[in-house]
């Protein structure tokens, strides 16, 4: 059987309303969900607008067609409990699967918006800026799913839905799309213009076939048209199986490099296409983004980061919250003037912003008691230790509440930040202080990774567990983009300097060289700062020794840098984020960070070879 169309997309305003499915009229309730009305239909089943009764959310519902259930209970819930373990800012969620008087059902994620099938029809071919952008959300999505063990199978422009803000959402990826060896004897599903050649040839599917549809789709983005354009089912899956990739592309008006792309993709052998949806998009990154340039100044404009800044868009106060902590941050640069009145009446439009700087100026860490005034408290702690307790308030609010990794992770931060600061000083560096925010917030993008996207950072972890590379690489495999861009995007949204954002890169590969100027030396001091304290936290303490002697040695260049001087870097860094660690109102006998970093290291600074490796 031969599915030739598909109707899947979820907007509100997607169709007119249907009573029946399969012959059988619609129940007006199913389970806990109110039916609204019909969004649309597809040959698996009917999709549904309903509300979830107990969640007080509007949902998809699909019933899924006769024709669909010929798999067993168990199958159903095994494969949908792992459908629904996927979470991407590219995919649209399944939440669960539910049988209802024998009529079988999956619940997703409402997209109030339209499919890319409706915006091609209404647009017509998409600028290729636009269309660069967009399909490399897509294939961030894609590759996800690959890289969980899944072949969509079913990928056309109908299947991908488009969020009011434009963000594209792959849909109806659960159920019956887990990888599969072969291809199921008298089976040929998909939808018919964008199939790939292997079903039609008896070859075995994977996610190259996935590849082949995205080919078809990007084509049609940028030509405004089917590349399968043809209207008898036999001469399409003629051309699927025997057509020429670079025949089928020559009228397309775009950047040879991206047309290179297409072309390779829609390569007819399996071994002349990309092996999966990664190196597609990671060809198509070295288009959008060079991977070369290490320029953070302008944000990346990716999925994930848009899916993440519109997520912290609904913490109460915390736009607010933000621009006044930009405010006092510029206020209390390097050479800065402005009075403690000033700083103060920035300050006091935030009542709980307030509250800590006063906390700050009369705890243990500060040494300072009784003190009820913000001009006074900004007084005593100075435009120094100012700038460092709003960029610690602006980490801390915003991540209240936060789970045993976040705090860690900001425990990490703050000691490489002090790390920073030291080791500034030692080299004679006059921005000591802005090195101490700068490597704050290094890590930026792997802490709001931590807190918002939970899976997503068990999936990293668990990346960089089973292959020989690092957490930062792995990121970029998961998310689309590494760390350092995520926090890249969410500083530029913040208004955050430009000197803050800049320092978020990851310490350069190759030899280290001397800082242009003080915005450069601050990045590469944030950089080793933070890698250092990623280094001492290998778990066996003769390992992590080896590891610093390398890293250290390495940057000795440029740094100059005594054993003497790392000792008491480690032993102010520990001293006071034992301190930070009871101001987050957390133990410090529960961090693991900080009984890993306490331990005794030996800083070798004896030649090493060259360790020339690093994330990216």
């Amino acid at each position: 059987m031969c599915r030739s169309s598909k109707v899947e997309a979820q907007s509100s305003t997607s169709s007119p309303a249907a009573n029946s499915t399969a012959g059988r009229p619609i129940p007006a309730q199913i389970d806990r969900f109110t039916i609204e009305r019909c969004l649309g239909r597809g040959s698996q089943g009917t999709v549904l607008l309903a509300t979830d009764q107990r969640l007080s959310r509007q949902v998809a519902l699909k019933l899924l067609r006769p024709s669909e259930l010929g798999v067993d209970e168990n199958q159903l819930a095994s494969e949908a409990r792992i459908a629904s373990q996927l979470q991407h800012p590219n995919l649209v969620t399944l939440y669960e699967v539910g049988t209802y008087h024998h009529l079988r059902y999956l619940v997703f994620e409402l997209i109030d918006g339209e499919s890319l099938k409706d915006r091609i029809k209404r647009e017509g071919k998409l600028s290729v800026t636009d269309a660069v952008i967009l399909f490399s959300q897509i294939l961030a999505g894609v590759a996800y799913l690959h890289s969980q063990g899944v072949v969509h199978r079913d990928l056309s422009p109908a299947n991908i839905l488009l969020t009011r803000e434009g963000i594209p959402k792959v849909t109806d990826f659960g159920i019956s799309t887990l990888v599969q060896d072969q291809v199921v004897e008298g089976e040929i599903s998909g939808t018919l213009p964008y199939m790939s050649p292997e079903p039609f040839v008896g070859a075995p599917l994977g996610p190259h076939s996935d590849v082949f549809t995205l080919g078809s789709i990007f084509y049609e983005l940028l030509a405004g048209k089917r590349l399968m354009h043809w209207s008898g089912n036999q001469t399409i899956i003629y051309n699927i199986a025997n057509g020429d990739a670079d025949s089928a592309t020559a009228d397309l008006d775009c950047d040879p490099f991206v047309k290179q792309v297409i072309n390779k993709a829609l390569q007819r052998p399996v071994k002349m296409r990309y092996p999966s949806a990664l190196e597609m998009k990671a060809d198509l990154d070295t288009f959008r983004v060079p991977r070369d340039s290490a320029d953070l100044s302008q944000p990346t404009s990716h999925s994930t980061a848009e899916f993440l800044l519109r997520r912290m868009q609904h913490t109460k106060g915390f736009s607010a919250l933000s621009g006044h902590i930009s405010k006092v941050l510029e206020l209390t640069a390097d050479g800065s003037t402005a009075t403690a009145e000033r700083i103060a009446n920035i300050l006091a439009k935030d009542i709980t912003m307030s509250q800590r700087v006063l906390t700050a100026a009369n705890s243990a860490f500060y040494g300072n008691t009784e003190i009820t005034t913000l001009p006074r408290a900004i007084v005593l702690l100075g435009l120094e230790q100012m700038r460092m307790c709003v960029t610690k308030a602006l980490i801390e609010q915003q991540f209240n509440d936060g789970s045993p990794l976040l705090h860690d992770a900001l425990i990490r931060s703050f000691h490489s930040s002090v790390l920073a600061k030291v080791i500034a000083v030692k080299i004679g560096f006059r921005r000591s202080a802005d090195a101490f925010t700068s490597a704050m917030f290094h890590d930026l993008g792997r802490t709001l990774t931590i807190h918002y996207f939970e899976d997503e950072y068990e999936a990293i972890l668990n990346y960089a567990k089973t292959r020989p590379t690092d957490e930062l690489t792995a990121s970029r495999h998961v998310l689309g983009i590494p760390y350092y861009e995520v926090g890249a995007d969410v500083a530029h949204s913040w208004k955050f300097p430009g000197s803050i954002i800049q320092a978020m890169r990851p310490l350069p590969r190759g030899e280290l060289t001397q800082a242009h100027d003080d915005d450069a030396q601050i990045a590469f001091i944030a950089a080793f700062a933070n890698t250092l304290c990623a280094t001492a936290l290998a778990p066996e303490l003769d390992d992590a020794n080896q590891r610093i002697a390398k890293l250290v040695n390495r940057a000795q260049p440029v740094l100059d840098l005594c054993e003497q001087d790392l000792t008491e870097a480690f032993e102010q860094a520990n001293g006071l984020s034992v301190n930070y660690a009871r101001l987050l109102k957390v133990s410090p006998n529960t961090q693991p960070s900080l009984t890993q970093l306490a331990r005794s290291f030996t800083f070798d600074m004896q030649p090493e070879a060259d360790d020339n490796s690093a994330a990216d």
